[in-house]
Formats: structure tokens, sequence, C-alpha cells
């Protein structure tokens, strides 16, 4: 293979996960922007710096919290969806290894 080939293979396999990331997050917005929520968690605070133009954001499931800032309102709302995406999945992870400890 040569190396313009192989460069080739990789930015378009790099342009297919990037789409397929990109739909992902576009499903996460409609969600989003449709009911107020993502996967059971809300917003319960915002707050716009206009002089530093940041932007940082607090989303809660009534127990847990998580907190991201950035630059624009999406970005953040990326970086919260990830941190509520990781903890859900640790979680359900936690529950599959505490359902199949064998006692002797």
């Amino acid at each position: 293979m040569t190396h313009h080939n192989f460069s080739k293979i990789f930015s378009q396999s790099f342009i297919f996960e990037g789409k397929a990331m990109m739909s992902e997050y576009k499903n996460s917005f409609k969600q989003y922007y449709k009911t107020g929520k993502y996967k059971g968690f809300y917003k319960i605070r915002e707050r716009v710096f206009k002089l530093s133009a940041k932007t940082n954001m607090t989303f809660s499931n009534g127990e847990k919290e998580f907190f991201a800032s950035g630059q624009f309102k999406e970005e953040v709302l990326e970086k919260i969806f990830n941190k509520i995406d990781n903890f859900l999945s640790d979680r359900e992870s936690s529950k599959e290894n505490s359902t199949n400890v064998q006692y002797s």
C-alpha cells in the first residue's frame, strides 16, 4: 500500500467516524432541546460571562450534579452529555459486575 492510499483510507475512516459522532451529538441535542432533559438530567444553572466569552452550566438528576465550562453553549452541552454518558455507563457496568459475583 502506498503512502497516498494509506492517507486516503485513513482520512475516509476519520471522516466516517466524525460523521457518526456528529450524528450522535445531533441526536443528543435534539433530545435535550425537545424535552429539556438528557437521560434524566436537566439544567439547574447556566451563567454566561460575556467579557471572558465563557459559559458555565450545571446539570442534575436530583442526586448527582455535573458541571462544564466552554466558549459556546453547544460545546458545554457536549461536555456535559459526555460526562452523563460516562457516569451512566460506569453505573451500568458496576451493576453488571455486582450481579456476576459468585459466592462459594
